[in-house]
C-alpha cells in the first residue's frame, strides 16, 4: 500500500484563478500564508499544506494519503493515481470548486509528478512478543552486515531503520501497533470498523520503503500512472531481498550441521564460539566466505553467540505472509479505501 506520497499537480486555469481571487478566499475562510494554504484533515490529525507555484502552474502536497482518504494507516491502497486524484478532489472541495472530468482530464494529460512516494506491506506474527522480536532480530541482522542502521524504543525495539536520512531510499521495520498507540498516531473514534482495525494492527511488523525524487526518477516511476499494484508488491520484495535476511540465528550448531564445512569455515565457527568478535574484520574476504556457509546452517558469526531470538526472518518476512493491501473482512466493510 502506500502511505505518504508527495505529489505534483497541474495547477488548471480554474484553480489559478480561485487562488488569486482574494474575495472568494475570505468567503470560504482560507487564508494563504505565502505560498501555501492548509487542508482542513476531514479525520482530525494534523491539516496538511498545500503548495502553490502560480508562474509554474502546479500546486502540491505532501501527506499519508490513507490517513486522509480514511482516516488510518494500518492497510490501504496501491493504486496510486486513483489515491492522488481523489485527494485533488479533496482540494477543489476546499477551494469551492468542482472537479469536473476536464479538470481531471487536463491533471492527468500533463501527469501527476512524485517527489516522495512510501510503499509498505505488514506481516502478522503470532503474538505481540514475536512482535518485538522480530523487530529485534532484523536489527541485529542489519548490525551484523554492518549497515547504516538506526532504532527507537525503550523497552523492546519499536522501530528499526535502514539507510534512515538518505535522499533516494530508506527502509523501516516497526511495530504498528506500537505506533498507534501514541498520541499523535491514535486511530480517531469516527474511522470506520476502527476496533477491528486495531485488532489487526495488534500483531503486525510493518515493512515500509520510502522512495525520494532520485530514486523515483531513476527508477522511471517518477509520476503516479507509473506506479500499478503489481510493481508496488515487485519493489517491496526486491528490498527485502537485498536486506538479505538470514533466519533463525542460534548460539550454536548442532553436530550434524558442521558436516561439509572446510577448515577454515571451522577455524572461524569456533573463534566465533568461543567469544570472539568477528564483525570489525567483516570486510575480510575469508572471513565473509566462512560467513555465507555458515548462514546456510542457521548461524551468523557477525553476530554475539548469545543475543537475539530464534526468529526464522526468511520465513516469516515472505511475500505469501504480507498483507499489501489487507484483510478481505476490512475491505468488504469499508474500512480501506479505493482498494
Amino acid at each position: 500500500m502506500f502511505d505518504t506520497v508527495k505529489a505534483y499537480f497541474q495547477m488548471t486555469a480554474l484553480v489559478s484563478d480561485s487562488l488569486t481571487d482574494d474575495k472568494a478566499l475570505e468567503r470560504l475562510g482560507i487564508k494563504l500564508y505565502g505560498n501555501k494554504f492548509f487542508l482542513p484533515h476531514p479525520f482530525g490529525y494534523d491539516n496538511p499544506a498545500v503548495y502553490f507555484d502560480l508562474d509554474e502552474r502546479e500546486f502540491w502536497i505532501e501527506t499519508s494519503i490513507p490517513k486522509l482518504l480514511q482516516g488510518h494507516n494500518v492497510f490501504g491502497s496501491n493504486r496510486l493515481q486513483y489515491l492522488c486524484l481523489a485527494v485533488a478532489r479533496l482540494i477543489y472541495h476546499h477551494l469551492g470548486l468542482l472537479f469536473t472530468r476536464r479538470e481531471r482530464q487536463q491533471i492527468e494529460d500533463r501527469r501527476i509528478g512524485l517527489g516522495r512516494a512510501d510503499t509498505t506491506c505488514s506481516f502478522r506474527m503470532a503474538s505481540l512478543g514475536e512482535v518485538a522480536a522480530t523487530v529485534e532480530s532484523c536489527w541485529e541482522q542489519l548490525r551484523a552486515e554492518g549497515r547504516e542502521w538506526a532504532t527507537e524504543g525503550i523497552d523492546d525495539f519499536e522501530s528499526v531503520y535502514n539507510q534512515k536520512h538518505s535522499k533516494r531510499v530508506a527502509e523501516k521495520f516497526y511495530a504498528k501497533y506500537v505506533e498507534l498507540m501514541v498520541k499523535r498516531h491514535r486511530i480517531p473514534d469516527c474511522v470506520a470498523q476502527r476496533e477491528l482495525v486495531l485488532e489487526y494492527a495488534k500483531y503486525l511488523v510493518r515493512f515500509e520503503v520510502t522512495w525520494r525524487a532520485p530514486e523515483l526518477r531513476r527508477l522511471g516511476l517518477a509520476y503516479a500512472d507509473q506506479w500499478t499494484p503489481q510493481i508496488v508488491r515487485q519493489k517491496i520484495m526486491e528490498r527485502m531481498d537485498r536486506l538479505n535476511l538470514q533466519g533463525a540465528i542460534r548460539e550454536r550448531l548442532a553436530p550434524k550441521h558442521l558436516d561439509n564445512l572446510n577448515k577454515g569455515d571451522l577455524a572461524f565457527y569456533d573463534l566465533w564460539a568461543q567469544g570472539s568478535n568477528l564483525r570489525p574484520h567483516r570486510h575480510y574476504s575469508p572471513l565473509k566466505r566462512a560467513r555465507q556457509n555458515l548462514l546456510k546452517h542457521g548461524v551468523d558469526i557477525f553476530r554475539r553467540p548469545a543475543t537475539g531470538n530464534d526468529i526464522a526472518l526468511n520465513e516469516l518476512l515472505t511475500e505469501e505472509n504480507a498483507y499489501f493491501v489487507g484483510p478481505k473482512a476490512l475491505t468488504r466493510r469499508g474500512a480501506i479505501f479505493g482498494f
